[in-house]
């Protein structure tokens, strides 16, 4: 793990070097540097830009899993046939369209 944490941290800051005097949208680089670590660590692959499209989808998918793996949905604690039956199965219909 430390040599994939030295690894993208060195990136970073040779891309805060190479800007040096201009500025740098620095939320967008530090989720870059945050999703890399996560990505090569998990996957064994990394983003040069925090504009790359698979980056993109690989955050849009992370963001989509944890907001239907949240705790205390009512879906959580009851049969899903009873809950597509008073129309409350929202959890389930997204995990099936997936």
């Amino acid at each position: 793990m430390d040599e994939i944490l030295d690894a993208e941290l060195m990136q970073f800051v040779r891309h805060l070097v190479s800007t040096a005097g201009e500025p740098i949208g620095i939320r967008r680089h530090l989720m870059l540097y945050t999703a890399n670590i996560m990505l090569a660590k998990c996957f064994g692959i990394t983003h040069d830009s925090p504009d790359d499209p698979a980056l993109q989808s690989h955050c849009a998918d992370v963001l989509t899993m944890l907001q239907l793996d949240g705790v205390g949905g009512i879906e959580d604690y009851f049969d899903s046939r009873a809950l597509e039956w008073i129309g409350m199965s929202r959890k389930g219909a997204t995990i099936a369209a997936l």
